[in-house]
C-alpha cells in the first residue's frame, strides 16, 4: 500500500501532539497569557515560552502578531517532540506488539463502536486501528468527535517556522514521549478507551468547553478540569504527564538559550505549577515574565 507510510506518519504527528492537555497552578492571581519571556542569567537576548492546546478548531486559531515575531525572530523553535515525516521510525511508538490487538483487547461490540466513530471523519484501515494502543485510539476518537475541524497550535507554529526556515526541535524524542503513555498498562487504557465510548456526550462537552476556556486565557480553569477529579485529588497521572517531563525539559532549555533566541511550545500544562517550566527556571535564576498579548 504505497500510501500507508503517509497515512501512519500523518497519525503518529496527531497523536504525539495530543498526549497531553493539562493546565496547572497554585497561583490565584496567575496571568491571562500564554506566552513568557526568559530573560536574565546572562543570557545574551531573550527566549519565549508558550502554552499551546493540542485540540482547538481550525476557525478559533489566531496568531496574534507578537506571537508570530517572537517565532520569526528566534534561532530554533523547540515542540515537545520533532515534527514526524513519513519515513520516520517513531511511527512505530503508537502501535502495540503484534500480538496484542485493540480488538482483543476492548471486545468486538466496542470495536464496532469505535469504528463507527471514526468512519464519520477519517476512516481508518482495520489493519492500522487494530495495532493503535487504546491511549491513542481515545485521542483520535476527541478528534473525530468535536463537531468542527481540528487542529492543534504546534501545527501553525510549524508551518510558520518553516516559512521563516528556523529549525524545529524536540526537547523529547518521540520515544521518550510515547513512554509516559507506556508506563499505563494496555489493560488500563483498554478500561479507560471503553469508559469515554460509554460517556462519548460527556467528553465531547468537556472538550468544548476545555477549548473555550483556552480562548479565554483560563489557566486557572483549565487546571481543576484536568489536574483534579471531581473529589478535587490530584490526577494520578500528573506527575508522570508533567512534572517528570518538566523537569527533564529544564536543562535542555536552559543550555538551548545560552546559545541565542529560542521560541519554546508545549502543551500550557507545563508552564505553572510548583514543578512547572516556569518556577524551574526562576529557581535556576531566570526571570520569567508574562507578555500579554490579544487574539
Amino acid at each position: 500500500m504505497p500510501n500507508m507510510n503517509k497515512i501512519i506518519a500523518a497519525l503518529v504527528s496527531l497523536l504525539l501532539t495530543q498526549t497531553l492537555s493539562f493546565c496547572q497552578t497554585k497561583d490565584s492571581a496567575m496571568p491571562r497569557t500564554f506566552l513568557w519571556e526568559i530573560s536574565g542569567n546572562g543570557l545574551a537576548g531573550p527566549s519565549y515560552l508558550f502554552g499551546t492546546t493540542h485540540l482547538i478548531c481550525e476557525s478559533d486559531i489566531e496568531m496574534p502578531e507578537i506571537l508570530r515575531q517572537k517565532i520569526a525572530g528566534a534561532k530554533e523553535v523547540f515542540l515537545e517532540t520533532a515534527p514526524t515525516s513519513k519515513n520516520d521510525s517513531s511511527s512505530k511508538v503508537i502501535f502495540m506488539g503484534s500480538d496484542t490487538t485493540l480488538k482483543d483487547l476492548i471486545g468486538r461490540s466496542y470495536y464496532r463502536k469505535i469504528k463507527n466513530i471514526l468512519a464519520a471523519s477519517k476512516p481508518i484501515k482495520e489493519e492500522v486501528l487494530n495495532r493503535i494502543k487504546p491511549f491513542h485510539v481515545g485521542r483520535l476518537i476527541d478528534i473525530a468527535s468535536i463537531k468542527c475541524k481540528p487542529v492543534s497550535y504546534e501545527s501553525v507554529i510549524i508551518k510558520i517556522a518553516r516559512t521563516e526556515k528556523i529549525p524545529i526541535n524536540g526537547l523529547e524524542n518521540a520515544k521518550e514521549h510515547a513512554g509516559v503513555v507506556d508506563n499505563i498498562p494496555l489493560t488500563i487504557q483498554a478500561q479507560q478507551l471503553k469508559a469515554q465510548v460509554d460517556k462519548l456526550e460527556l467528553r465531547i462537552k468537556a472538550i468544548e468547553q476545555s477549548m473555550e476556556l483556552y480562548k479565554q486565557k483560563e489557566v486557572l480553569q483549565l487546571y481543576y478540569k484536568a489536574a483534579y477529579n471531581g473529589n478535587y485529588q490530584q490526577s494520578k497521572f500528573k506527575t508522570s504527564f508533567l512534572d517528570e517531563r518538566n523537569m527533564a525539559w529544564v536543562p535542555k532549555i536552559m543550555a538551548v538559550t545560552q546559545k541565542g533566541s529560542a521560541f519554546f511550545a508545549f502543551g500550557c500544562a507545563h508552564l505553572v505549577g510548583e514543578v512547572g517550566v516556569i518556577n524551574l527556571l526562576r529557581k535556576q535564576g531566570f526571570t520569567v515574565s508574562p507578555v500579554f498579548y490579544e487574539q
